[in-house]
């Protein structure tokens, strides 16, 4: 409890600057970073004790009508503030460096006031053992990141982008005060979440189905689900990077956080119904999210795909989890639980991790066109290493904790063949595969990424501002790399502490039973030893190619390209890299392509051409573009009923009147 106060105090003492007005903030800038910091600490202590098994409940203050307010610590609320607390640290490192660029604006007052009220929102949300207390921190979040992200927005359309993201999530918010708050007032005692599940369980078929649905609406949303997932791909790009670290690493998991608080925890019985629903809307949104990401061409709006695709998978294993659960298969579904938190940490490390890195680039070079960039491993040689640990860590490659948790989802899926329904035996195998698919599509975008950004030569001349790299903006970069690797090497030192949860330790089930990750059957993997093999081989490469061998100095020149000189525009840009997943998944994107012919002797003899292929989003086209018709095609309508006669006004109120006096006997 005592954490709680003082990572409290501190996060709003980092937000004091900004009350005094933009000059004050920007002297402060340092102070507000670091304070902020400071108080992510002492989440990270606070999160450890919950993981640890350490649980208490307070209630410091009561509320008319709503009753007590009531904060609690459990495995479950421990885990994800461990997670927003390093994550945070890292973040608030970061930006004492990466907010230069962001100081000059005349609203830079409002960031250090909205950075510290959203870490302390999510904390808040993570604690809450209220309903009322939960929206409220909820709504907290909302506004909070709304304002983060238009912080810098200059012109209309990016402002516009802002408001879409605060539309979706007013929608998401207010599914979940409907199902929230319903089952209380079947309870008929508090808002506390014990009677939550005591009204939920209380509560008939459809009445019960109505309240899931719209939780299952609610979380999803702000986890960015597929078909929820619009605001996401929109947002990210427009905030900035340390906005977006912390958005993409952690905000969207509150909506995991509650998946598993309100739909997947022991006390609650959704049904195996629902578990089928989790893992169809996830593969869907993984192999749709990382197809979306292989297409586009801006690196943040790449990186908020690739968080759908890994939202996707953390929503698979949470699927599996409550099928085996309802099945009453205690082990296989403590594994798949322990495999969508494990993978949730993971995703906040190498995500958060990848934005700073694309905040890095950005900085340097004023854009994130991936066709414009190019060679900046030469530039920026320790953004490119942490970028390259990133990419490897989604790609889900040996030896990192992408690989480590993706490694548990895929034995949980592989477990449905103990499952007595013949219809699961098959599915889940084939869930299996399309997950595999989805991996070998991570890396060919990463590599994407990673080579359009870091290697070859520049694509363009865009404008480098050569800066010496902020040594604690680096640190914040390198804690999460450095985790990367750590919790890919020796997983059971987080996952033994994610426990109980699905009925068992993780780190025990891991080891006593056929799906293992460190133990002696044929079917184990041994992190060490794989890294232990990985570092040999590289070693004896090196000395069987002469690297101890003194060598005499060698002459470097460009690469050889027929005697003509290497240019930018023959480098290998990322709208070509991208097209051979356009034309084999064309049923998906529909491409369509345009060419035009140009000069004076076109078009038989054209001296130059213009290329460009287009691909849309099915989603968007045949889903929120009709709606939104519709929408504004109805408040056209109401508007004229709005400015209409007072004959009609009396007509309709007359009309609701005798409904209630006939309904409402």
């Amino acid at each position: 409890m005592r954490s709680t106060v003082i990572s409290f105090f501190f996060l709003l003492l980092g937000s004091l600057p900004g009350l005094l007005g933009r000059d004050f903030a920007v002297k402060s800038r340092g102070f507000s970073a670091i304070a902020h910091a400071i108080g992510c600490a002492f989440l990270i202590v606070l999160g450890l004790s919950g993981m640890n098994g350490e649980t208490w409940s307070a209630v410091p203050c009561s509320i008319a009508y709503f009753g007590p307010v009531e904060i609690g610590l459990d495995n479950l609320s421990g885990t994800f503030l461990f997670i927003l607390g390093v994550l945070g640290f890292s973040v608030c490192l970061f930006s004492k460096g990466y907010l230069k660029h962001l100081q000059i604006k005349w609203n830079y007052h409002w960031f250090p006031i909205l950075f510290g009220v959203f870490i302390f929102s999510m904390a808040g949300l993570f604690l809450a053992k209220n309903t009322f207390m939960f929206l409220f921190f909820w709504e907290l979040m909302a506004l909070s990141s709304f304002g983060l992200v238009v912080v810098e927005s200059l012109y209309e359309s990016q402002r516009r982008t802002g408001f879409i993201y605060l539309s979706m999530t007013h929608v998401a918010a207010a599914f979940l005060f409907l199902s929230l708050l319903w089952p209380c007032a079947v309870g008929g005692k508090t808002f506390s979440i014990s009677d939550w599940a005591q009204g939920l369980a209380a509560m008939g078929g459809i009445s019960k189905f109505l309240v899931l649905m719209g939780l299952l609406i609610g979380f999803g949303t702000k986890a960015g689900l597929i078909p929820l997932h619009v605001w996401l791909p929109r947002a990210h790009p427009q905030a900035p990077s340390n906005v977006s670290a912390l958005m993409s690493g952690v905000m969207i998991k509150t909506g995991i956080y509650g998946i598993l608080r309100f739909m997947a925890a022991p006390e609650i019985t959704a049904g195996i119904e629902w578990g089928v629903i989790m893992l169809v809307l996830g593969i869907v949104s993984a192999i749709l999210g990382i197809l979306y990401a292989l297409n586009e061409h801006h690196l943040k709006s790449l990186l908020a795909y690739s968080s759908v695709e890994n939202i996707g998978i953390i929503c698979i294993a949470i699927g599996v989890g409550i099928i085996f659960r309802e099945y009453g298969k205690t082990t296989e579904s403590s594994l798949a639980f322990a495999a969508a938190i494990f993978h949730t940490l993971n995703h906040a490390l190498f995500k958060g991790l990848l934005f700073m890195c694309a905040g890095a680039v950005q900085s340097s070079t004023h854009t994130g066109n991936l066709d414009e960039l190019g060679g900046l491993a030469k530039t920026l040689p320790g953004v490119s290493v942490l970028f390259f640990i990133g990419a490897v860590s989604i790609s889900g490659l040996p030896t990192t904790n992408g690989f480590a948790s993706e490694w548990m989802v895929y034995r949980s899926l592989i477990a449905g063949f103990e499952l007595p329904s013949i219809w699961f035996k098959v599915f889940m195998p084939i869930i299996a595969a399309m997950l595999a698919l989805t991996g070998a599509l991570a890396a060919g975008c990463f590599v994407k990424a990673f080579g359009t950004v870091f290697l070859g030569k520049p694509r363009s001349n865009y404008h480098f501002k050569e800066q010496p790299q902020d040594k604690i903006m680096m640190a914040g970069m390198v804690i999460p790399a450095f985790l990367c690797i750590f919790f890919g090497v020796i997983p059971e030192s987080i996952t033994g502490k994610t426990a109980y949860f699905g009925g068992g330790k993780a780190i025990d089930i891991l080891k006593t039973t056929p799906l293992a990750w460190v133990n002696n059957t044929y079917d184990a993997v041994t992190p060490i030893l794989v890294l232990s093999s990985l570092v040999a081989g590289i070693l004896l490469g090196w000395l069987l190619l002469g690297g101890s061998r003194s060598k005499k100095p060698v002459d470097t020149v460009d690469t050889w390209n027929c005697s003509t000189i290497l240019t930018e525009r023959m480098s290998y840009s990322s709208s070509a890299f991208a097209e051979p997943f356009k034309v084999n998944f064309s049923f998906i994107f529909s491409p369509k392509r345009h060419i035009d012919d140009l000069g004076a002797d076109a078009p038989y003899f054209p001296s130059r051409m213009t290329y460009h292929l287009s691909t849309r989003k099915i989603i968007e086209e045949t889903f929120y573009k009709p709606l939104v018709k519709t929408v504004l095609r109805l408040s056209h309508g109401i508007q004229t009923l709005q400015a209409g006669s007072l004959h009609a006004y009396l007509t309709i109120m007359f009309a609701v009147l005798l409904v209630f006096l006939i309904f409402g006997r």
